[in-house]
């Protein structure tokens, strides 16, 4: 298996997590580029990649905190690499079902 392969099934089994817990719509699940990235012995590119994908296909939905806009803001609001190290956020991403 290939590290975007691996990346592809990280984050696919996470989705997966979410339709489980789907009984609420607001569930969403707290992702680490940089740890997933880690576990998988990966570049964090291709976490990155994959979770764009996931975003662009409306598989997820992903936000994260802002201190200066006081709120969650969606990849689609600030669409930058940035996005997903985040220090508002403690680098989390919410990654929740679209």
């Amino acid at each position: 298996m290939n590290d975007l392969d691996k990346a592809f099934s990280e984050v696919s089994r996470r989705v997966e997590v979410l339709r489980k817990m789907s009984y609420n719509s607001h569930q969403h699940l707290c992702v680490r580029v940089g740890g997933c990235a880690g576990e998988l012995g990966i570049a964090p590119e291709l976490v990155i990649k994959v979770l764009k994908l996931f975003e662009r296909w409306g598989i997820v939905r992903l936000t994260t905190w802002r201190f200066d806009a006081f709120r969650e803001v969606d990849y689609r609001e600030w669409c930058s690499d940035d996005f997903f190290y985040n220090p508002h956020d403690s680098c989390y991403v919410r990654l929740s079902l679209a």
